[in-house]
């Protein structure tokens, strides 16, 4: 590896992070597509790591933010965090922030599931096994869902 191929990995690193925010294992993986190798690939993470332009707890936050405010739960949501490759450690460091944020977290979850369900509910008849089942592939907990369809 010289200093002009991680030059290189980190600028084709930062193009990409023009576009979206991405979590530090999607970026090692976009630029081993690029066929940069393992070390050089190590050292862009690092500098972009230092650069601030890539941290999972921040892009953890972010994230949960963001599948909250389109009715998801904190299962699914956790779930599609490890897909991208953001550690447990980090999800829960980014809860952790949003939870000082915001005092009640679990109130929120209630209003996503309340809004999911009632989007989902417009245009059919009542059938609380259904609607159980869809606000469980949407993530949210038992305990939210049975206080939600208390019908």
């Amino acid at each position: 590896m010289t200093n002009k191929e991680a030059e290189r990995a980190y600028l084709a690193a930062v193009r990409l992070l023009g576009f979206r925010a991405r979590s530090r294992k999607e970026v090692m993986d976009k630029l081993a597509e690029k066929d940069f190798d393992e070390e050089t690939i190590r050292a862009a993470v690092v500098m972009l790591e230092d650069a601030r332009y890539i941290d999972d707890v921040n892009y953890a936050r972010q994230f949960i933010e963001n599948m909250s405010r389109k009715n998801y739960g904190k299962k699914m949501t956790d779930y599609r965090l490890s897909q991208k490759g953001v550690s447990r450690d980090d999800i829960a460091a980014a809860y952790a922030i949003l939870d000082e944020l915001s005092e009640e977290d679990s109130d929120a979850q209630l209003e996503a599931a309340t809004r999911a369900y009632e989007k989902w509910a417009r245009n059919r008849e009542p059938d609380r096994q259904k609607a159980f089942a869809f606000l469980v592939r949407r993530g949210f907990s038992a305990g939210v869902i049975n206080k939600i369809l208390a019908f």
